[in-house]
């Protein structure tokens, strides 16, 4: 299991354990004004790691879910600066499954090598067949990456750093 990975269950099972911040309704992640810069041609469009089925599984129209299959993290970038980034992972021990699924918007400024998102909003759904169920959401925060594209072997990559040295790397979705 990735250090990412193992990460997002951490986060997950703090969330469920806590309750979260009630249930998700409509809206839950606002539009702000944040700052954005364009995106080159090879940075912007949509990007995965893992084996996620679908990168559309939260509806910021009325906040519903739509089940999913596979475990993964995606991230879309729009030209003009906007991002949505997202996590599926399943986990299942004996008769036991979890379902962590969790979308973040926001708008990404360029700065060098520095990729500096500012998230307006996240929200994240557990649910667990064999303990608590929880959605939660967070609020606006700033995080620095640093990025890189390579094209090896034939197919276009992403690689995001953040700050404590993990990164993860996206593969470019087709």
């Amino acid at each position: 299991m990735t250090l990412p990975i193992l990460r997002a269950l951490v986060v997950a099972a703090a969330l469920a354990a806590c309750g979260g911040s009630g249930s998700t309704s409509a809206g839950a992640i606002p539009v702000l004004d944040t700052p954005r810069s364009e995106m080159p041609a090879g940075l912007a469009g949509r990007w995965f790691s893992g084996t996620i089925s679908s990168i559309q599984f939260y509806s910021p129209t009325d906040g519903s879910w739509a089940p999913t299959n596979g475990s993964g993290f995606y991230f879309v970038i729009d030209p003009d600066g906007a991002y949505e980034y997202g996590a599926v992972i399943n986990s299942t021990v004996y008769n036991c499954s979890a379902q962590l699924r969790g979308v973040e918007r926001g708008t990404a400024v360029l700065e060098g090598d520095s990729f500096v998102t500012h998230r307006h909003g996240r929200v994240t759904r557990m649910e667990n067949t064999c303990g608590r169920s929880a959605d939660s959401t967070l609020g606006p925060a700033v995080l620095t990456y640093q990025w890189s594209l390579d094209d090896s072997p034939g197919r276009e990559r992403l690689t995001l750093t953040a700050p404590d040295g993990s990164a993860t790397t996206y593969s470019r979705w087709r």
